[in-house]
């Protein structure tokens, strides 16, 4: 997209806004699955213009899911997130108030800033019983069963086999993926052998039962600024989910990882209004080691036709086989650190 009609798209959400005149857009790396710009006004405002990712193969309404979420959010009184400012869903894009901050890295995520994820995920949930609340969808790929978690993640993973080609890179990626698959295999089992016979495994979650997610949360989709203060971004996949979705992918991010010191408190504040709080703490530990194995896969989404669109899309200089080959190293590692894991929890 050239740089007026990139303005040209930007006046169009300012003008909605009655936010005045475009003067400049200018964009912003970082993301990888959208592509995002600053926007600057004739009035001093500034604003956030995001474009969003859709393919033949992900057609997913990034848009819509995000812009819902926030409007939710905005009304319950929640001032962690960018305010949702305009939305032009046929050309899927979306304006937002611009925060300032920078990315926090691991020394920042201490137990106040535990607290600031804990106390933006009760607000979400406090307006749970409102008719906006129950208008939001389910989150993208919402699994409200143990199976559900488990044939999820063993999608991922023959898809992603499935899709490897014959070069150098995608043989040694399939030689990972093969050692992977006889852990899956492992840690499948054990699950499946934790629920047979009593029918929890196939137990639907009711919305009771459920909450409202941000989805794949975590101090990499944060900004904070100099008093300290967290904004939390990226909610095109938000939506009804499975608490143990949320705490299970929220503890296995990588980019700012989060300490396993913080995880029985996590996870039992997390459902502590849930019918029953001690079986949903049960089920989360139940599905900690899948997606253990969930965010391996998902390193090596480069290798995916639609990954590798989604990161073309987000920054078109970006070297592909560049990132292929250190998500492969990446990967190698932390399979290490997840054989560790499960060895001391005696799956493995």
């Amino acid at each position: 997209m050239s740089v007026q009609a990139l303005k040209d798209q930007a006046q169009v959400l300012v003008s909605q806004a009655g936010a005045g005149i475009v003067e400049s857009v200018n964009r912003v790396l970082g993301g990888r699955n959208n592509q995002v710009f600053k926007v600057e006004t004739t009035s001093g405002g500034a604003f956030a213009l995001k474009i969003y990712f859709s393919h033949a193969e992900d057609r997913r309404d990034r848009l819509g899911a995000e812009y819902a979420f926030c409007r939710y959010a905005w009304a319950e009184g929640l001032r962690c997130i960018p305010e949702p400012v305009a939305a032009d869903h046929e050309s899927r894009a979306g304006l937002y108030a611009w925060v300032s901050g920078s990315a926090p890295d691991p020394s920042q995520v201490r137990n106040d800033a535990i607290g600031k994820v804990l106390s933006f995920l009760v607000g979400l949930n406090g307006g749970r019983h409102t008719e906006a609340a129950t208008n939001l969808p389910l989150a993208s790929e919402a699994c409200l069963s143990i199976n559900a978690h488990v044939e999820t993640v063993g999608n991922r993973l023959d898809t992603l086999i499935a899709g490897l080609g014959d070069d150098s890179l995608e043989r040694k990626a399939r030689q990972f993926l093969n050692e992977l698959q006889e852990i899956w295999n492992t840690v499948r089992s054990y699950v499946e052998s934790t629920t047979r016979g009593d029918g929890v495994g196939s137990r639907q979650l009711i919305q009771a039962q459920q909450c409202i997610s941000p989805s794949d949360l975590g101090f990499h989709n944060a900004l904070v600024n100099a008093d300290g203060e967290f904004t939390f971004l990226d909610f095109e996949y938000a939506g009804w989910d499975d608490p143990a979705k949320l705490v299970c992918d929220f503890f296995h991010q990588e980019k700012v990882p989060v300490s396993r010191a913080y995880y029985n408190e996590f996870r039992d504040r997390l459902v502590a209004g849930h019918p029953a709080p001690e079986n949903e703490a049960s089920r989360i530990d139940r599905l900690m080691p899948v997606y253990g194995v969930k965010w391996l896969i998902m390193r090596l989404n480069e290798f995916r036709p639609d990954g590798a669109y989604r990161r073309a899309f987000a920054d078109p200089q970006e070297n592909p086989e560049e990132r292929k080959v250190s998500q492969l190293e990446k990967a190698h590692t932390a399979l290490e650190a997840l054989k560790a894991e499960l060895e001391e929890t005696r799956i493995l």
